[in-house]
């Protein structure tokens, strides 16, 4: 099992914290213990904290300007987006403000075997429509080429994007980034889609969307199922967002959503980013994957009732088709992994071939990180191009892995954990011979074991139901925010069995902490020495606290991270 630490926290800074933010001292231990001190602790203790100011975003007058002048000079605006949840839930609320406005505004994402970001092709279809403005959402700040010959076309561009930019930037009418270097966003680290946010609240203030209260309510649903999506860390004001967001698509979900919601089943349920990143954002990716992005840009914009449901429905069918497919390809994707171990000394997994289909590189490289617990790669070879995904099981920074490779690839874009990237099918054979002999260089033989870091060590009486009110204060969990781990010592256990739908696998427990009893679950627990454990046994856990749904009835339950027989 994975090791665990405990860290040392300074008493002093936690009764600090305490007194100056009328918090407990377990809530403050915890802040203490997970490093958020200071200007970030209103963050996570207030939903009501503030956005920062979209106008200390640099090259946003200047997008704004631009976007004007489109709308007095009746202009045809381009909105071009990337073709994941983050960049088709910012096409979508940039579209709909622009529309709102009275822009003239059509939109566009890349569909079928279309390679990511602005392409030359979209811009000389636009201009023979006698377009004279793209804005790009989610993409564009590495789009040199596509924004020259725009210009030359008459058509000006304006980048909204957030990815890193390199040392030399587009020559765009005006570039919206976070992460550029020349000024300082107060925090760089926001999506795509909440770039587009940005912009459509700065419009708003310049020029005014009718009924932008209720409208808002809308955009900031797709601004958190774009944050989400993209695996932006939940620090800062991207809590905020998606503490916002997650209320109003519970209360009321914007159109479009609301019928895929009702098509996944979870309308009317409680919907956490878990949810989100589970089930809705894989349903909308896996369209994307499949060739068919626009489907969720035409649901998500369509106002007639009857089509949205269809849309939904088909939305649906294709992440069943993607799931069908990743079935069927898994035993060869396991084959050719196995094969390739040896290969990369043991430090990542490679399947390639012409029979794995780009629409399920991401799942199965997920499924193969899941298996090996090394980065893993997999890539459909095309007969031009090659396309493929790579994931990291979180100790390693995969960005690292692919930038020697920069003089062979057409592009790749991503996180440090997950990320694509396309070449000439020509040159697979050569990078795969640079990766035989870099690996050793870049992959260290000893990566970092996966270390699971505890919040706090709960004694007896704390480990009562009102515990949860805790970990909803700690709600959204995701990158840079990992659901509360805790510690607790001496618990007796009262019963235990194995269960699991495909065989024994998951041990079941019922413990007793004090006054309290809990159901707990170690899923995946193998052939592990739990089965040792017995009732009767005294023993110590490393858990997290969760809410268990079964037949309608809601109940808390520990989630076991690691169980120690200790001494009666």
């Amino acid at each position: 099992m994975a090791k665990w630490s405990k860290k040392d926290v300074d008493k002093e800074l936690v009764k600090a914290i305490a007194k100056e933010y009328s918090c407990g001292l377990l809530t403050a231990f915890i802040l203490a213990r997970r490093g958020i001190t200071g200007s970030e602790i209103p963050y996570f203790l207030s939903g009501d904290a503030p956005l920062h100011d979209p106008l200390l975003l640099p090259g946003i007058s200047e997008a704004v300007g631009r976007i004007r002048q489109a709308l007095i000079g009746k202009e045809k605006v381009l909105v071009f987006g990337d073709r994941d949840v983050d960049g088709i839930t910012g096409t979508v609320l940039l579209v709909d403000c622009l529309q709102s406005l009275g822009v003239d505004a059509v939109w566009r994402i890349p569909i079928e075997d279309e390679p990511y970001g602005l392409s030359a092709k979209a811009v000389e279809e636009f201009a023979s429509k006698n377009g004279s403005l793209v804005v790009t959402v989610d993409c564009g700040i590495s789009s040199h080429a596509e924004i020259e010959q725009a210009m030359t076309l008459g058509i000006d561009v304006v980048v909204t994007d957030h990815h890193t930019p390199k040392e030399v930037l587009p020559n765009a009418s005006a570039i919206v980034n976070p992460k550029l270097s020349n000024l300082s966003y107060p925090f760089p680290d926001i999506s795509g889609c909440m770039v587009a946010y940005k912009l459509v609240c700065a419009l708003q203030t310049f020029s005014g969307i009718p009924d932008f209260g209720m409208k808002d309510q809308g955009y900031i649903q797709l601004a958190c199922l774009g944050a989400v999506g993209d695996i932006v860390p939940l620090r800062n004001e991207n809590r905020i967002i998606v503490q916002r967001g997650l209320k109003a698509l519970m209360e009321n979900p914007r159109y479009g959503l609301s019928e895929l919601l009702i098509s996944l089943g979870l309308a009317g349920k409680r919907i956490s980013a878990k949810e989100l990143s589970w089930i809705v954002c894989p349903t909308i990716n896996a369209a994307g994957r499949m060739g068919s992005p626009d489907k969720v840009v035409s649901l998500l914009l369509e106002k007639d009732p009857l089509r949205r449901i269809r849309l939904a429905g088909e939305i649906k069918s294709l992440n069943g088709k993607r799931q069908r497919l990743g079935l069927k390809t898994w035993p060869v994707i396991e084959r050719l992994a196995s094969d390739s171990v040896g290969q990369f000394e043991g430090k990542l997994v490679v399947a390639a071939d012409e029979n794995i289909s780009r629409g399920i590189t991401g799942v199965m490289a997920n499924r193969l990180v899941d298996c090996y617990r090394i980065p893993a790669m997999v890539a459909h070879l095309g007969k031009e191009i090659a396309i493929g995904s790579i994931r990291s099981p979180g100790n390693y920074d995969i960005r690292l892995l692919l930038e020697p490779m920069g003089d062979l690839l057409l592009n790749y874009g991503g996180h440090a954990n997950a990320l694509g990237f396309s070449m000439l099918r020509q040159l697979w054979d050569q990078f795969v011979d640079r990766l035989e002999i870099e690996v050793g260089f870049i992959i260290s033989d000893d990566m970092p074991d996966e270390i699971i870091a505890v919040d706090a060590e709960l004694p007896h009486e704390y480990i009562a139901p009102d515990i949860l009110a805790i970990v909803d204060l700690f709600e959204p969990y995701g990158t840079g925010n990992d659901p509360l781990v805790f510690l607790s010592q001496g618990l007796k256990v009262i019963d235990t069995s194995f269960v699991g739908k495909k065989g024994p696998k998951h041990l079941k427990a019922m413990l007793g902490a004090g006054k309290s009893k809990w159901s707990a679950i170690l899923w995946d627990a193998g052939e592990s020495p739990v089965e040792e454990i017995k009732a009767g046994d005294t023993v110590g856990l490393v858990y997290s606290v969760s809410r268990n749904l079964y037949r309608g009835v809601e109940t808390p339950q520990l989630v076991i991270k690691e169980i120690i027989k200790m001494a009666s």
